[in-house]
């Protein structure tokens, strides 16, 4: 984990000195144009895992041990940490799975549609907390499924799974509700939104992502335009980008000779390779875009 750290800043500094030598054809011409969740893949998640799984089981035992020297620690709280880190060292021992692609396939979906996952999820979740809010201040006095926020967002919870819905849609009007047509409307919208709707867009985010990690572990063919924008293909370009730069870095040293000196510029800036040495362009002229791809049209304007 310490390694994968200090291959992230090196690789970091690295680019922010060469990004000068980008040119109008380089995807991701500076270090905050590649995508975040590419950024990620520096770190291994299984390194991750093991690194908290023994950290919580070495603190687990600590707590046991203290207590023979009279600390008393809630047998809950240790077992709880216990529980903990011996789930994280079981999950830890699926990462041997990957030397078998076809085994290691689910956590390959997993990882290439996590992402597009948790986007819908915060996009989803200001939704969720109103119907939330209103369940509470409407139906609280006469439903015991919402008694409060918890009890609340169980209920709309289990009724996303397609579980409890029409007990959920009784349980209101049994119990004298003054304006019944309201506890309908407020359960048919919201199963409208969030079964029809984001539990399809689920299914489908997930879908996409099995063909593409097929595709990837070459189990199936897959439009390239989906294969080559994952996010480790973006850091494989990244790293192509290191060594396109450094290369042009050693071009124009051999031009100008050692006295030559990296041009300052702004970060944002291009450095074009022109007849004459050294020429500054701003990426905003230039007109890139992600994924190595320039608009024509713009690039002509």
């Amino acid at each position: 984990m310490v390694r994968s750290l200090w291959v992230f800043i090196r690789t970091r500094r690295r680019y922010k000195k060469l990004h000068r030598f980008a040119r109008a054809g380089d995807p991701f011409p500076t270090w905050d144009s590649l995508p975040a969740f590419a950024k990620l893949h520096f770190f291994s998640f299984w390194f991750t895992v093991d690194f908290f799984s023994s950290a919580i089981i070495f603190v687990s035992s600590l707590i046991s041990i203290s207590e023979e020297f009279g600390v008393h620690v809630s047998s809950t709280r240790r077992m709880l940490f216990y529980g903990c880190g011996c789930v994280l060292m079981s999950i830890s021992i699926c990462r041997y799975l990957e030397y078998w692609k076809r085994a290691y396939l689910f956590f390959q979906i997993i990882r290439n549609g996590i992402g597009t996952v948790l986007i819908v999820m915060l996009s989803a979740a200001p939704i969720f907390w109103a119907y939330a809010l209103f369940g509470v201040l409407n139906f609280a006095p006469y439903s015991e499924k919402f008694v409060n926020l918890d009890e609340t967002s169980v209920s709309l919870f289990s009724m996303i799974a397609g579980d409890d819905i029409h007990p959920t849609f009784n349980d209101i009007t049994e119990h004298e509700y003054p304006v019944p047509w309201i506890s309908r409307v407020y359960v048919y919208t919201f199963v409208v939104i969030f079964i029809t709707t984001v539990h399809n867009l689920f299914i489908v985010i997930y879908e996409q992502s099995y063909h593409l990690s097929k595709a990837i572990i070459g189990l199936e063919n897959f439009p390239s335009y989906y294969v080559h924008t994952s996010n480790l293909h973006y850091l494989e370009q990244a790293f192509a980008n290191l060594e396109k730069w450094e290369q042009r870095l050693k071009d124009a040293v051999d031009m100008h000779g050692e006295d030559f000196e990296m041009p300052v510029v702004e970060e944002g800036d291009l450095v074009m390779e022109a007849e004459d040495g050294v020429e500054l362009h701003d990426m905003a002229e230039v007109g890139t875009r992600a994924g190595g791809r320039v608009d024509e049209g713009e690039q002509e304007e």
